[in-house]
């Protein structure tokens, strides 16, 4: 704190009067937020402004371009460094996450888009792209100017989530990946379609209600084929329980909204069933970006922190580093009874609808999260947890 021993000075600059000059001088010396996207890439683009994207150790820059055009509001900023541009080119196995923007006033975007990938122990965000619309003109502008960047980029499975305008813009742009979906991201959806229904006070007093939105909730667990016979199978067990009329109409909506994307739906051959990646990256992103006082500026700054740390991360596996990549005991138990039921299903010894309520209790925490069951906690418990 500065102490002025001037009587007469002291009367003259007040603290008040001190703070209102010093934030009028800090406002003529930072950059003013611009108002839309394309004027943040446009401004981006000059070369006194490259510095605001420079990484950490200063060999690159993180920003990308504009893709998109303004007639249809499909403007989009990406942000990559070059050497993870030519690491994308190398992966096969990518995973495509959804941020919510926050607190973040201007420039308007609806969403964050990342891309990113499991190598080795490590997530490794590779683009992030700031959004305007989540339209498939977007999505479909987005990943040309990606391949642009990445000529050879080429994945053979991707995972993302039950959004069909981003669906549609992947199997355009990658005809021969595999889409994939997200187990817990389907369970939420069902199972909040069931809270809308009003069935959360009915499934909290009854747990057979429970279970049996935890068995459609469960589904993506079967083949492709055998999704439907299986929820049939489900449902048939309704009916003789009595429940058939509060419980049909999530039936209804499973079968008109789900049904027809049973290809994205199924994660029976899935080398990984949910998004942990993506959450992995979340809470790298909450991280790096201050979330009390967070401005355009303060979220580059934290882009370019964020791939600091995963390009840290990806040397440190290259160099063969020990790195910890520990799985909790229930999560592996899990695991290895879905394995059992599904050889078991191959063999024909158990019906699709047994699978769905032998596996019912792994997807019980999507379940309560959707149905808002926070403060009620009742598992399934298998009788006999050997095959």
């Amino acid at each position: 704190m500065l102490v002025c021993n001037n009587p007469a000075l002291a009367r003259r600059f007040t603290n008040q009067r001190m703070d209102t000059a010093m934030c009028n001088a800090r406002r003529n010396n930072t950059t003013q937020v611009p108002n839309t996207l394309i004027q943040l890439g446009i401004l981006l683009d000059q070369p006194d402004m490259r510095t605001v994207c420079r990484t950490v150790d200063g060999q690159d820059y993180i920003f990308q371009g504009i893709s998109g055009r303004i007639q249809d509001n499909s403007v989009s900023l990406v942000f990559a460094s070059e050497r993870m541009i030519t690491f994308l080119q190398s992966c096969d196995y990518l995973h495509i996450n959804v941020s919510v923007v926050g607190k973040l006033r201007k420039p308007y975007c609806s969403q964050i888009f990342n891309v990113l990938t499991k190598y080795g122990s490590a997530v490794i965000p590779i683009v992030r792209v700031l959004m305007r619309e989540r339209t498939e003109a977007a999505y479909m502008a987005l990943f040309n100017h990606l391949r642009a960047l990445a000529p050879n980029l080429q994945p053979t499975r991707l995972h993302c989530d039950f959004e069909g305008a981003q669906v549609n813009a992947i199997r355009q742009s990658f005809p021969g990946c595999v889409v994939e979906g997200s187990l817990w991201n389907y369970g939420v959806q069902c199972s909040s379609e069931a809270f809308k229904l009003g069935l959360s006070p009915l499934a909290a007093r009854n747990d057979l209600v429970l279970s049996f939105i935890k068995c459609l909730c469960a589904a993506p667990l079967l083949p492709v084929g055998l999704i439907e016979p299986g929820v049939e199978e489900i449902w048939r067990e309704v009916q003789a329980s009595g429940w058939a009329d509060d419980l049909e109409p999530l039936f209804v909506y499973f079968r008109r909204d789900w049904l027809p994307h049973v290809a994205e739906l199924s994660v029976y051959d899935c080398p990984r069933r949910t998004s942990y990646c993506c959450y992995s990256d979340n809470r790298m992103l909450a991280y790096v970006s201050p979330q009390n006082d967070q401005n355009i500026w303060c979220l580059l700054r934290g882009f370019v922190q964020a791939e600091h740390l995963s390009w840290s991360d990806k040397l440190a596996i290259d160099r063969r580093e020990v790195v910890s990549d520990s799985r909790k005991w229930k999560e592996i138990a899990k695991e290895r009874r879905v394995c059992r039921l599904i050889r078991r299903l191959d063999k024909n010894e158990i019906s699709p609808g047994r699978v769905l309520k032998e596996t019912s209790h792994f997807v019980a925490a999507a379940v309560h999260y959707g149905l808002q069951l926070n403060n009620r906690v009742s598992y399934s418990q298998s009788s006999n947890d050997s095959d």
